[in-house]
């Protein structure tokens, strides 16, 4: 599949995090889904055709229907399971920053909750506060990716005054590797 070798590649990209991962993951899903949606269109036009033996080919057709159903529900279930992130990558949710505007007039207080259960060093209501001064400026909403936001706030001693809190969750975020792809590039070359 195609769509699967989309995504290998892009976890194999040097530069990817947690919200980047995480969006790549649903775009994948997404797709999987419609492919399986498809698949009933295939049958429908599996069951027109005019052939001699019209019974065995609708069975034919149903067979491959459902076993095309089922491997599509299998990848899709592998990569739920496998790209479960745990608790302490859903706090990458808090920074889609397609979801900003959705978050300035509905706060995402679960993912909020679930970060600091995950994180009890943080400060939530200083967060909360932060991260809500961030959902509401429009200059933050064009920031895609952790890197970007980590960059313009540390690069400004105000802004990192003001956004100590996201500040260290961003820094805890950058750091949590999303992909083994360096670690594999590295043991390539130990043995080169």
């Amino acid at each position: 599949m195609p769509q699967v070798d989309l995504l290998f590649g892009k976890f194999q990209a040097r530069e990817i995090d947690a919200v980047i991962a995480s969006n790549n993951i649903l775009s994948f899903e997404t797709q999987l889904t419609q492919i399986r949606n498809s698949i009933t269109e295939v049958s429908d036009s599996c069951d027109t055709e005019s052939l001699t033996s019209k019974r065995r080919k609708t069975n034919e057709c149903v067979a491959f229907v459902r076993e095309a159903k089922e491997v599509c529900d299998i990848i899709i279930c592998q990569a739920k399971e496998r790209f479960s992130f745990t608790g302490h990558l859903v706090a990458a949710s808090l920074f889609f920053s397609e979801n900003y505007i959705q978050y300035s007039t509905c706060f995402p207080v679960k993912k909020m909750e679930d970060t600091i259960t995950v994180y009890p060093f943080f400060n939530g209501p200083k967060l909360r506060t932060e991260l809500t001064v961030i959902y509401e400026t429009e200059e933050f909403r064009s920031i895609s990716g952790l890197l970007q936001l980590y960059d313009l706030i540390s690069q400004n001693s105000e802004l990192s005054e003001t956004f100590s809190e996201t500040l260290k969750l961003l820094k805890i975020l950058i750091n949590i590797p999303m992909a083994s792809a360096e670690a594999e590039r590295c043991f390539l070359h130990l043995n080169g």
